[in-house]
């Protein structure tokens, strides 16, 4: 008859819950100690089919001892999988059955009856998977029936692999062996196929179900379908799925390598910093909003952002677009009256470092260059040495961008007014908005009567105009964001050196970004324009503008 609530085991535990599936069902059983275990058996129907109920007991043998740690093991990989206890031929009459350790969480399939999930909670268990598919296929094991209802999570948002092998003994009965949306194309092909590349395969799908929050379609495309879905995406999570759903799929170890990165990990954490989250376990929500995590059950938290200051702009988390193609770069200097040659092009375009998206975090940023009147009312309060231009401007240009100040000068500033100043990648985006890969903050053509450069027509001043001027009309300048003086009047200074994310900081330097009223702007006035300055250097052409990190407090989600 079964396993059934209430039922009392020789074993001296009591069964307080059971699970049904086609095949087997699955007993929670409890010792009276506040201990708890699993006991898999073979449905009725099924413990009587000729050679099902030894192929049943051998496939436990192979989980129980084959996939528990021998020593040889040097990281924790073994625990990603369930603990098979022992196998049993016969117990109580229930046929072959077998004790598996009890996992406290939900499974992924009750995770996503809610929605697709976040990107950091499909890396963190796309790792912890591959780490346990890893470790099994190096023993010779194949999982062969990997799907959401087979990958339990523990309370503290760790994976749990369970049900290993099983389908084999499935063979000869009318249940099918495993979920065919999971098989790979030539599983589909000969059902019986016994392969790894099957199960990194069937990880894929795993993957994309949870970022898409369904199957992936015959021909689709997996990058666009993960790109829409989960606009924050990098490219490694995008390649990385699709390569497993093609031919030539990465092995279990080279996922668990490239997903258990911790500075990717790091990085997707900080790209949905404003999804609701659970302190107690780490799971950071997707498309659904719950006021308890839905693996651990304690209360979510979500981080509501303080307003920018006065003056400032809020700059969204997104990717944006990051440089100029070759294209867009001869259009800018042959706009700019210069020839199109290798090396006028190198100010805006290299081969070696072709545009594409880039994550940047949330920021604000000052909506104008620091004016004269700004950096007069800094000087006053620290008695911070001034130059002597600056002085003799600050009377009839008080509304003009400070000029004439070294980096240390803007930096001195910036930590003055509890700011900071914006990295080069915070420049650009704020120039360039993160719709589209446009050359100029107002769009792809040149028009020259939209900023204040050296080739303006008619303009009525000589050298830096006031700020809030491009503002208005066909001389409205600025960029998606509301970001003024992104292309013309004062270049400006940022905080790091040209390559400082890859190379590390150079200490004599740093990237001067946009053109000026001195410049020819079709070229200097491009958003991925930069060049780099001596930090000492000081022009009556470069001025800053500050940046801010987003301040965020937590509340309890409602």
């Amino acid at each position: 008859m079964g396993l059934y609530v209430g039922m009392v085991l020789s074993t001296g535990e009591t069964v307080v819950e059971v699970r049904h599936g086609g095949f087997a069902e699955v007993g929670v059983l409890e010792d009276g100690f506040d201990g708890k275990r699993v006991v898999k058996r073979l449905n009725d129907e099924h413990v009587g089919s000729p050679g099902v109920a030894e192929a049943f007991f051998e496939e436990c043998r192979v989980w129980a001892n084959r996939l528990r740690n021998d020593g040889k093991n040097k990281n924790a990989d073994h625990l990603y999988i369930a603990q098979a206890l022992f196998p049993l031929k016969n117990l109580d009459n229930l046929g072959p059955v077998l004790f598996v350790s009890y996992v406290d969480g939900p499974s992924v399939s009750a995770l996503l009856r809610d929605g697709r999930q976040s990107l950091s909670q499909t890396v963190r268990m796309g790792a912890q998977i591959a780490a346990g598919l890893a470790f099994a296929h190096e023993r010779g094991v194949r999982h062969r029936d990997l799907k959401p209802s087979n990958i339990l999570l523990t309370t503290t948002n760790e994976v749990r692999l369970v049900d290993w092998g099983l389908t084999r003994a499935q063979h000869g009965t009318q249940q099918t062996e495993g979920v065919r949306e999971y098989w790979s194309p030539e599983r589909r092909a000969d059902s019986s196929l016994d392969s790894a590349e099957d199960d990194v395969h069937a990880l894929g799908v795993l993957l994309y179900e949870c970022l898409v929050g369904r199957f992936p379609r015959e021909g689709a495309d997996v990058r666009e379908d993960i790109a829409t879905a989960q606009p924050l995406a990098p490219a490694i999570v995008l390649d990385t799925v699709h390569r497993l759903l093609s031919a030539g799929r990465p092995t279990a170890a080279e996922v668990k390598a490239l997903f258990g990165d911790s500075e990717l990990l790091a990085d997707l954490r900080g790209r949905e910093v404003e999804q609701p989250f659970c302190r107690s376990c780490g799971y950071i929500a997707g498309a659904q909003r719950c006021r308890n995590c839905p693996v651990c059950d304690s209360m979510m938290f979500e981080r509501y952002a303080h307003p920018p200051q006065e003056g400032m702009v809020r700059i969204p988390p997104s990717v944006f677009v990051h440089g100029l193609t070759k294209e867009q770069a001869e259009q800018a200097v042959i706009a700019a009256g210069l020839s199109p040659d290798p090396q006028n092009l190198r100010l805006l375009y290299s081969p070696d470092e072709p545009p594409g998206g880039v994550f940047v975090p949330g920021f604000d940023i000052d909506v104008t260059p620091v004016t004269i009147r700004a950096y007069a009312e800094f000087v006053e309060a620290t008695n911070y040495p001034v130059a002597p231009e600056v002085v003799a401007a600050h009377n009839n240009l008080a509304d003009h961008p400070v000029v004439h100040v070294t980096w240390r000068d803007a930096l001195c500033y910036a930590l003055w007014a509890g700011k900071r100043l914006p990295r080069p990648l915070e420049w650009e985006k704020a120039a360039r908005g993160d719709k589209d890969n446009r050359t100029y903050p107002w769009g792809d053509a040149w028009q020259r009567n939209r900023c204040n450069h050296n080739q303006y027509p008619s303009r009525d001043f000589t050298e830096t105009n006031p700020v809030a001027t491009f503002v208005a009309g066909e001389a409205d300048g600025r960029s998606p964001f509301g970001v003024e003086d992104m292309a013309g009047n004062v270049s400006e200074w940022t905080s790091h050196s040209r390559g400082a994310l890859a190379r590390g900081q150079d200490r004599d330097s740093r990237v001067v970004c946009g053109g000026s009223w001195s410049d020819p702007v079709a070229v200097y006035g491009a958003v991925s324009m930069q060049v780099s300055a001596e930090i000492d250097y000081k022009s009556k052409a470069v001025g800053f503008r500050c940046a801010a990190d987003i301040v965020y407090e937590e509340r309890a989600v409602q």
